[in-house]
């Protein structure tokens, strides 16, 4: 099999960030991020940089997500208006990025009997440690 730079892949439709900092990315690592859908708006800015990137089907942005504060610009429809509330342009985001500490990850079949096990409030997460 093909072996991907990428353990984790975050979808989002419809969805404005606030300015945020990704969390339990690799720190060496970037995101890559593609869109579809037809809308206007929601570039992603880093605000550091003072810049605003416009992205749209068929691009591929690799973004500094998980060292860098970001954030998106309001959605608009495709003729540049704001939408109404429940009336929002279909916008698909893919984030593809490298998680943290994956060395802790159980096996597939642990995870998947772990999922099959789940309890409500109860905690999913592997209690591997650290191989020597």
């Amino acid at each position: 099999g093909r072996v991907l730079p990428f353990t984790t892949i975050t979808c989002n439709n419809k969805w404005r960030t606030a300015a945020h900092i990704d969390s339990g990315d690799l720190k060496k690592g970037f995101g890559a991020l593609c869109c579809l859908g037809d809308f206007e708006g929601c570039d992603l800015v880093f605000p550091h940089y003072k810049v605003a990137v416009r992205y749209r089907e068929g691009d591929i942005l690799l973004a500094n997500v998980a060292n860098q504060v970001h954030g998106n610009t309001p959605l608009l429809k495709s003729d540049g208006t704001a939408p109404k509330l429940g009336e929002e342009p279909e916008r698909l985001v893919c984030v593809f990025y490298y998680r943290e500490q994956m060395e802790f990850c159980m096996s597939p079949e642990e995870e998947m009997q772990a999922v099959n096990n789940w309890e409500k409030g109860k905690s999913t997460r592997a209690k591997k440690t650290k191989k020597s």
